[in-house]
Order: structure tokens, then sequence, then C-alpha cells
């Protein structure tokens, strides 16, 4: 044995290369005499044994000779390669498990940060809170989500795509379905539903940010974010609709893309469904309305 891991051979998945026409992981050329290669080489075969079909005793008998040797590898080596991708597999599914059970965890900060965000405002909520509503640990938000305006800014980009994770403003579904609509019209009420199931989800999470940044620099920083970005995405749709041939003429692209901003924003919603009593569906038809008065010929 020694004498035979001693030659220069070249290594396939820490065993000689035998009878393989390609080593589909490549291969390692070199001299494999070192003591830890050899604990490997002999290792892959004691755990290929326990579940394999090589016989221990004609291990044993032919473990000092390279003839032998080469023989029992050709031999044995389907049964150490299937033993090896069993185990292989079986660690994939592991950090499979983990990477699942770890986004479960991150979602349940998320929603709990969300739930008490709402109930008692930016400000009073605690990360201690957020983690003992989540059932975990302090370090463990810090370490999936992050510090409270890092954990905002998540539930807004949540609550804006309608899902677990940010979605790009042109992958959305309304967004997609606007520019597959040639009716300028119908455009905007495509945009009137979108925007109204959109601040059902959004529009608190967006005042207890408004009322943060008065006070907090780093949530004043994400409400400026989300407040530019919204004016930059006002203007694409608004080119769309002159595109669409249906921008009202004498009105600039900046002017029509301030009238959607104010008008899709979350205290315009909270005036009219909260304070004024209006239906979430009364506040898109009204939207869809007010939108084509204003912005088409």
């Amino acid at each position: 044995m020694e004498a035979f891991l001693t030659e220069p051979v070249t290594v396939l998945f820490g065993l000689p290369y035998v009878d393989v026409p390609k080593a589909p992981l490549g291969t390692l050329q070199g001299n494999v005499s070192d003591q830890a290669l050899r604990r490997g080489v002999t290792q892959s075969f004691h755990d290929a044994l326990v579940e394999g079909s090589i016989d221990r005793h004609i291990l044993g008998e032919r473990i000092g000779h390279s003839g032998c040797l080469r023989d029992l590898i050709r031999s044995g080596l389907g049964v150490i390669l299937s033993h090896m991708v069993r185990e292989v597999n079986g660690h994939e599914y592991d950090a499979s498990l983990r990477r699942e059970r770890s986004a479960a965890r991150r979602q349940r900060i998320v929603d709990s940060a969300r739930d008490l965000m709402v109930e008692h405002g930016y400000r009073a909520t605690k990360v201690s809170d957020i983690a003992a509503r989540a059932g975990v640990n302090v370090d463990t938000v810090y370490e999936l989500v992050g510090r409270k305006p890092i954990l905002l800014r998540e539930l807004i980009e949540q609550a804006i795509s309608g899902v677990d994770h940010a979605v790009a403003a042109e992958e959305r579904g309304h967004v997609v379905a606007m520019r597959a609509e040639p009716d300028p019209a119908k455009k905007l009420v495509i945009y009137a539903h979108a925007i109204r199931e959109t601040q059902e989800r959004l529009a608190p999470l967006l005042l207890a940010l408004r009322d943060a940044s008065s006070t907090e620099p780093e949530a004043e920083q994400v409400w400026k974010e989300i407040s530019d970005r919204r004016a930059a995405n006002m203007r694409k749709l608004v080119r769309d609709l002159r595109d669409a041939g249906g921008l009202r003429k004498g009105l600039s692209i900046e002017e029509a893309a301030d009238v959607v901003w104010v008008t899709n924003s979350a205290e315009l919603y909270v005036m009219l469904t909260v304070d004024r009593g209006w239906l979430p569906t009364r506040y898109e038809r009204w939207l869809a309305g007010a939108w084509c008065r204003l912005l088409l010929d």
C-alpha cells in the first residue's frame, strides 16, 4: 500500500484514477505520498465497506500489494462513488433545509416588525420586541434582516411588490399589463387598481416611515429614497401614456408625473379611506377617473 501510494498518479475524488475516461469534476495531478491523503483513501474504503459489498478480509489481504489493490479499486469503485454521492446528496439536502428554515425565520421577523410598527409606530417599536414576537434572539434579527431602518425598508419593498421579496418595477404584473395595453385610459384603470391594492398594504407603513423620518436620520434617508423612486417611476408611466398618444396637449412630462405622484400617495389614500370613510373600491374608481380627466385628451 505504501509503495503504491507513493507513486505519482492522477487522483479522482481523493482516489487513484482508475479506468475512468474523463473526470467529471476534474483531476489533480501530483504525488499522493502525504499521510492525510492516504488516510482519506483508507477512510473512503472503510465507509464503502460499511454499506457496500467489499469483503473486509479481502481488503486486509490485498492492502499491501499494489497490483491487487488496483484490482480491488476497480471492483469497488462503483460502491465507493455511490457512497460518496449519497453523502453529497445528504449534505445538499441538509443545506437546502437550513436555507428554508432561515427564510421562514426571516419572514417571521419581517411579519412581526410589520405588526408592531403598525400597532405602536416606528419609534416605539424596539428590536427586542420584534425578536420576542418572532420567537428569535435579537442577534438573529440583525443577522437575517438588519437594524430597524433596514427592517422598515424590507417591509415597504414587500408591500409594494405584494410578495416576500422585492420585485423590480418593470417586472411587476400591473406594469407588464399596462405596457401591453394600447389604450391610454385602460392603462390608467389598470394602474388605479394596482395602487388601491398596494396602498392597502403599504399606506400604514409609509405613514410610519414619514413620522419616523422627522427625528431618525436613517429613516429620513429611506423615506427620501422611496419618494424619489416613486417620482422616477411616475415619469416612466407618463412617458408610456405619451407614447400611446394619450397625454393631454400642453402637459409636460414633469407636471403630469407630479400629478400622479400626489394622487397615488399614501397620505391621500388614508385621508379618503380612513378620514372620509371611502371604500377602497370607491377610491380606485375615483383615482382612475381623476387621472383620465387630468392627464388625457
